[in-house]
Order: structure tokens, then sequence, then C-alpha cells
């Protein structure tokens, strides 16, 4: 699931732009990124999900 949000990403900007957005988003933040694309979007949502009873909490819980 996770590689189709990337390939989209990758796909819709190009290999360079995809890089730093992707970085960015890694490094500051979904949020601190001003309208990114959807692919990218649903690729932070998968990695925030939290599975009931996994004792995991969201790196973000705003978002949630």
């Amino acid at each position: 699931m996770a590689e189709r949000s990337v390939d989209d990403v990758y796909g819709a900007l190009g290999g360079e732009a995809a890089h730093a957005l992707l970085a960015k988003a890694l490094t500051d933040g979904l949020d601190s990124i001003e309208n990114p694309p959807p692919a990218l979007v649903e690729l932070f949502d998968k990695f925030e999900t939290v599975r009931p009873g996994s004792g995991s909490t969201p790196r973000n819980p705003a978002r949630c």
C-alpha cells in the first residue's frame, strides 16, 4: 500500500521534487507542506493509523 502512494507522489511530481517534498514531510511533518499532493496525505494517513489494542500512539494526535 505505501509503495503505491510513494509511486503516485513520484509519478505526479518527478523524482527530484518528490524526494524533496517527502524529505521535508518526514523531517518537518506533513503540516509543513502547503497543499500536499493527495497521495502524500494518503501515505501519511497510513503511517499514522493506530490499530486498536496495539498500544501504539499516533505521532501527531491532533490529526486523528
